[in-house]
Formats: C-alpha cells, sequence, structure tokens
C-alpha cells in the first residue's frame, strides 16, 4: 500500500555526552548519595533478622598436586581424592582433571570430567571452576618505566598463556583515586587488552610512595572506591599507607564469595624496606592484609617493577621484602624482574594451570561462617596444595558498601554471575530519533509471579549503557517503591540519550535488604544520521493482549508519578501503545497470525517522497525468505519524524530463530533503505 510522506530531519549532531561515568563507593566515610540518585537511607534503619532457608548447593575446590621435584601429577582418580569440610570427610560427586597439553606457546588445557549423580538432584548449578585472573597494576609505588614494563608483561601472558575459558579482570591503584576497576571478570581477551592499554599517566616514584597523578583526566573504567582525605594529625604518608592497606584489605574480604582460585598478578615496586621494619602498625595491617588474600583463595603473584634497577637503590630503599612477603603470606609466588615478562608468564602458568576440581554437596547457610577444608591423596610422594576454606554467603544487609558495588558489578558484566543466580530478563533495546538526538529506549517485562520476592521495598533499578571503548553511562534509582501491580503485565523502560556506535545495555533490579537480583540484557546500534535518502529506526514490535491490561512505566527517585501517567514520556516517542498492546520480547507463540509493528520514519532531500514498505522473514536455519505483505492502519507526524504503526500478517511458521526484515523504498527516487529484528516462534 502507497503511503505518501514528506520529512527533512536535518542531519545535526549532538553535543558530545560524557563517555565515562564511574560508580563511586567510599569506604571510609558516609555515601553522599545526591550525585549519583542513590538513597542508602535505608542502611541506617533497623532492619529485622531475614531469615534464609538451608539449601543444597554444590562446592567445587580446586586441588594441585605435584610429585617431591614440583612436577604436577596428572593420572590421580576420584578415589584417590579425600576431602574433609570443618574435619568431616565428605562424599566426591563431581571430579575434573584440568592439565596443559604442551608446555609451549600458548597451549590449550586438556579437560576429563567425571560426574556423579546423588539420588535426590538438589538445587545447585553445575557450573565449570574456571581459571580466574586479576592484574592489579600498583600506581601509587611504581614510576613510568615500571609502569609501561608492567603492562608489556600483562599483554606477553594474555597473548601467549590465557586460555579461552580463563576469565581475567583488569584493575589499577591510585593514591588520589584509589582502587578502580577496568575490566571486570571476562574471557573476552580483547576487551581485556584494550582495558590495559587505555590504562596511560604519570604514576608515582617507587618505592617512595609519592602522591600519584591520575590514569587519565576524569579517569578510565567502571568501578572506583575512593581513598579517604587526609587527616591533618597524620603524616601524608602515613595515610597513604593506611589507605593502601585498608583498601587493598577489602578487596581481599570481598574476594571470598567468588568460587575457586583468584590469582592475583600484582605489578608494584613495593614499600621500602625500612618503612616495612621501622613502622610496626603498617607492618602488622600489611602482613594482615596478606594474610587475608591467602584465607580468600587469592594467591597473589608479586612482580617487582623495579626489576634490575634496584640494584642502583641503596638496600633500605628497595621494595623487594614486602613484595616476598605479600607473595610467601598470600601463598603465590614472587618474580623479581618485570623485564622478565616470559619467565613470568611461564611460572604463572605452570602454578595455575594444572589442576583438579571435586565438588561435594553442602547445606548452604546464610551465616557467613568460615569453613576449613583439608584435602588429603592416598598415593605417597604428593604435595597437595588447595584452598584453605571458604565463607559461608552472608546476609546481604551484612555487606559492606565495597561488596555491594562488586555485587553489582557482578551482575552487569559477568556472563555468570558469582554472587548469585539472577532472575534472567528479556530486553528490547531501541534507537530512536528525535529532532535533538537519538535515544536508546529499553523495556524489560517484568513477571511479577517471578519478581515478587525482588521488588519489595527498598530496591533500586540501574541502567547500564556500555560502548565499544568499555566506557559507560549509567541510569540508577534507588529506594523504590513499586506499588502492587500483579494484575497487570508489567512494562519497565527507560531511556537514556547515546552518540551513534554499538552498545551493550543492562537493566538490574536489585532489592536492597535480601540482594535478590533480576536482570535483562540486550544490544543496540545508533547508526549515524544520513542527508539524503530514507531512514528507519528498529520496529516496535506489539501483539494484543487479552488476559491482562499492559501497563508502561520508569522508575527514578524523583518520579512519585502514578504508573499509567508514567508511561507519557514512552507515548511520545510510540503514540499508538494502549494497555492491550505487549512488546514481543523476543518470543512469539507458534500459531499467532499477525504483529503489529510501530515504525519511525524519516525522509532526507527527497521532494514529494511516496514511501512503501514490504518485508520478509528469513529462518536462521536456512531456507527460503518468506515475503510478508505490511499495511499502514494508522500514523501520525511529529515534527519531522513520520510514526507509522503498520499490520504484518504472519504465515503458520515452524518454531525457531528468525530475522524479520522491513524495508522501505521511495517510488519515485528509488531511495531504499531496511532495518531488521531477531524473533523467536516458540
Amino acid at each position: 500500500m502507497d503511503n505518501k510522506l514528506r520529512s527533512s530531519w536535518p542531519g545535526t549532531r549532538r553535543s558530545r555526552l560524557v563517555h565515562l561515568l564511574i560508580i563511586f563507593v567510599s569506604l571510609f566515610f558516609p555515601f553522599q548519595p545526591g550525585a549519583w540518585n542513590i538513597d542508602l537511607a535505608q542502611e541506617k534503619i533497623q532492619q529485622p533478622t531475614l531469615q534464609y532457608e538451608v539449601s543444597v548447593t554444590l562446592k567445587l575446590v580446586q586441588v594441585f598436586v605435584t610429585d617431591k621435584q614440583g612436577r604436577p601429577v596428572k593420572d590421580l582418580d576420584k578415589a584417590d581424592f579425600e576431602i574433609f569440610d570443618n574435619g568431616r570427610p565428605k562424599t566426591i560427586t563431581d571430579f575434573e582433571r584440568h592439565f596443559l597439553a604442551v608446555p609451549g606457546k600458548k597451549p590449550e588445557l586438556k579437560e576429563v570430567t567425571e560426574l556423579q549423580k546423588t539420588a535426590i538432584p538438589p538445587p545447585a548449578r553445575l557450573v565449570k571452576l574456571n581459571r580466574k585472573f586479576f592484574f592489579i597494576f600498583d600506581v601509587q609505588q611504581n614510576d613510568l618505566q615500571g609502569f609501561a614494563r608492567s603492562k608489556q608483561a600483562a599483554f606477553h601472558f594474555i597473548d601467549t598463556q590465557v586460555q579461552p575459558t580463563d576469565e581475567v579482570g583488569i584493575l589499577s591503584f591510585q593514591a588520589r583515586i584509589g582502587l578502580k576497576m577496568h575490566e571486570y571478570l571476562s574471557t573476552d581477551q580483547k576487551k581485556v587488552r584494550k582495558a590495559i592499554e587505555k590504562m596511560k599517566g604519570v604514576p608515582g616514584t617507587g618505592s617512595g610512595g609519592l602522591p600519584t597523578e591520575p590514569l587519565e583526566e576524569g579517569g578510565e573504567g567502571i568501578l572506583a572506591f575512593l581513598a579517604p582525605p587526609h587527616n591533618p594529625e597524620e603524616g601524608y604518608a602515613e595515610m597513604l599507607r593506611k589507605n593502601y592497606v585498608s583498601v587493598m584489605t577489602e578487596l581481599a574480604k570481598t574476594l571470598r564469595y567468588i568460587p575457586g582460585y583468584k590469582n592475583i598478578v600484582f605489578f608494584s615496586a613495593g614499600f621500602a624496606r625500612s618503612t616495612l621494619v621501622g613502622d610496626m602498625v603498617f607492618q602488622k595491617g600489611y602482613e594482615d592484609m596478606s594474610k587475608e588474600f591467602g584465607s580468600s583463595s587469592s594467591p597473589v603473584y608479586t612482580v617487582n617493577t623495579m626489576g634490575s634497577r634496584s640494584h642502583f637503590i641503596s638496600p633500605d630503599d628497595r621494595g623487594d621484602l614486602s613484595l616476598q612477603n605479600l607473595a610467601a603470606l598470600s601463598g603465590g609466588q614472587y618474580y623479581e624482574d618485570v623485564a622478565q615478562a616470559e619467565k613470568i608468564a611461564s611460572g604463572i602458568q605452570n602454578a595455575t594451570g594444572n589442576y583438579y576440581v571435586l565438588g561435594y554437596y553442602i547445606d548452604a547457610k546464610w551465616d557467613g561462617q568460615f569453613h576449613e577444608i583439608k584435602v588429603k591423596v592416598k598415593r605417597e610422594d604428593c604435595v597437595v596444595s588447595a584452598q584453605s576454606g571458604y565463607y559461608n554467603p552472608k546476609p546481604f544487609s551484612q555487606f559492606s558498601k565495597f561488596e555491594k558495588e562488586l555485587h553489582l558489578m557482578d551482575l552487569a558484566f559477568s556472563e555468570i554471575a558469582q554472587y548469585q543466580t539472577p532472575v534472567e530478563l528479556a530486553l528490547i533495546v531501541l534507537p530512536c530519533r528525535v529532532e535533538s538526538g537519538t535515544h536508546l529506549v529499553f523495556m524489560a517485562e517484568l513477571p511479577w509471579e517471578r519478581l515478587e520476592e525482588i521488588m519489595k521495598p527498598p530496591m533500586e533499578v540501574v541502567s547500564v549503557v556500555i560502548d565499544q571503548e568499555n566506557n559507560m553511562i549509567v541510569s540508577r534509582g534507588g529506594d523504590i517503591e513499586i506499588p502492587d501491580i500483579s494484575k497487570k503485565r508489567v512494562v519497565y523502560y527507560g531511556m537514556i540519550p547515546q552518540n551513534p556506535g554499538a552498545y551493550d545495555c543492562v537493566m538490574i533490579l536489585r532489592n536492597m535488604q535480601t540482594g535478590k537480583a533480576a536482570r535483562a540484557r540486550g544490544a543496540a546500534t545508533v547508526f549515524q544520521p544520513v542527508t539524503s535518502g530514507l531512514q528507519l529506526d528498529p520496529p516496535l514490535l506489539l501483539v494484543p493482549t487479552a488476559d491482562k491490561d499492559v501497563a508502561y512505566f520508569r522508575l527514578t527517585k524523583q518520579d512519585k508519578e502514578p504508573i499509567d501517567k508514567s508511561a507519557s514520556v514512552l507515548k511520545d516517542l510510540f503514540p499508538f501503545l494502549s494497555n492491550r498492546l505487549a512488546p514481543v520480547m523476543g518470543e512469539i507463540p507458534k500459531g499467532t497470525s499477525e504483529v503489529l509493528a510501530m515504525v519511525r520514519s524519516m525522509v532526507f532531500n527527497i521532494p514529494n517522497a511516496n514511501v512503501e514498505f514490504s518485508a520478509h522473514l528469513k529462518p536462521d536455519a536456512g531456507g527460503k525468505e518468506i515475503p510478508l505483505s505490511p499495511s499502514i492502519i494508522n500514523g501520525k507526524r511529529q515534527g519531522k519524524v513520520d510514526i507509522l504503526l503498520l499490520e504484518l500478517p504472519i504465515p503458520g511458521l515452524e518454531p525457531g530463530d528468525y530475522t524479520l526484515t522491513l524495508i522501505a523504498q521511495d517510488k519515485k527516487s528509488g531511495a531504499k533503505t531496511e532495518v531488521g529484528r531477531r524473533i523467536k516462534i516458540i
């Protein structure tokens, strides 16, 4: 059906958005929520003790076994092991071997897995215990040359030793900023490399511990923990050391709740011997910090960034003793020269690449108590190294601010969340052009029956948009109360303006008393505006609903409007929405005869345009395109954008994944454009 459209949208660009918003959490002073629109006032209220049901869960333990010469023992079976939890023997139900096939460049790990099913399958996640590495760049105790070589050594390890299943995170520490996360645990080696490449700036002056400059103006990273302000009653150097130990200790405690070994590769020049020996308070705190990493199953592999240059420094000013102590007390190893990248990479690989995984079932209690683990091998002449124990999860209300923010980062960035299994929801992300620019509009349906425990107050909603450079824009609303909407189909939406580019989007709902969470993930691309021709935004697909009315709403701390009124902003973009139309979240039931598509269309420099629409479906499994015959049933001009409601008849389709392509073409000039949406017939 022909539809005459006349539209011209100037290709003006928006002013540059801020490319990075960092979530700051103070470890030492009350949090100030105003800047980030977070209300943590509920933490000051005396909460009743939460009751957590005891459930059965699978505990996985990494075990390293060598002979007396330090060579890995590779031929052990499940029957060769005994494991004790707080002195009690446990039945090993799950067993894996992970070994380097060849000690050469970029070896691959061979795995042998043996599983024994229990009589009553417990509600446990069978998740592989992948190797985990955190590279920490100590910028405070470093200099320019050491910092540059640290990056080179990290690149060498990633390029030659990291396996496809290995998870790598990148952190840095600076006196003026504190601990900063540049990349959370990720198997995407390109993203990890890019996070390291982006770190720039002027470090401190080695073991002297002088103040450092920020890595970049405004910083680069996704999470930072602020250092405390200067206390005039103590020396500046003393304050730096105190802050250093406090922040690193807090990190070690937080790592308790990530399962398995967390291998820390720590690049630093260390603290001067005279400082470590002369300040007994600092020495005690430093030793406790080092032991905390060990009890968290986080051995620290320290790398001296001064290396051979230490020979030109007096013994009292060298930092080797502090690095040696940190490695020894945490269960790691010390490497004396950052320039020896190959030796460092092969040493860490040999220490972490050959291991067994033992699994047994436990009654998981939410009490935060420590469980001691002992592993024995029945064969003689074997040296066994295993994590010393684990901590039961503790109630979320007892988490520190540091732990709550890392919990949020885990939900936002982990493919498989370490802290919990969130409720997974579908997310639609659509770029919508308006005269002032482009907004990313994201929508997620919130099934009340799956989210009732999460959506009790107090709760927060966090929307995160991440570009290809790993920069973030965060929209956050906290201390939100949601009315009873159990009798409606509920669709939450949010809007964030964005420049052209490809984006990953995450929406998180989190109960701030229990920590229970749901998340929805999606992706979208904002294309450059054209100056001539046609342009379409991806369509919003809708289906009529007969069971419940649909409520569209967004949550912000300031917006206390009723749900129906809060949908007005969304209806400005999609004016034909009603409470009898539900968005297609990617799945369409088999037998659906038609769907509606709301499309935003623009015409640039085509006089008297006469645009017609066509569409087709393409099965992902292969086969011929299936032509569709769209018809326009409603339309509205909004500035220079035409908003159309199309009816798309859907032929009888077999279950599977399809790509829906919508095509617009001007009959006179021949100008043509198309957009696509993925759908699934179930």
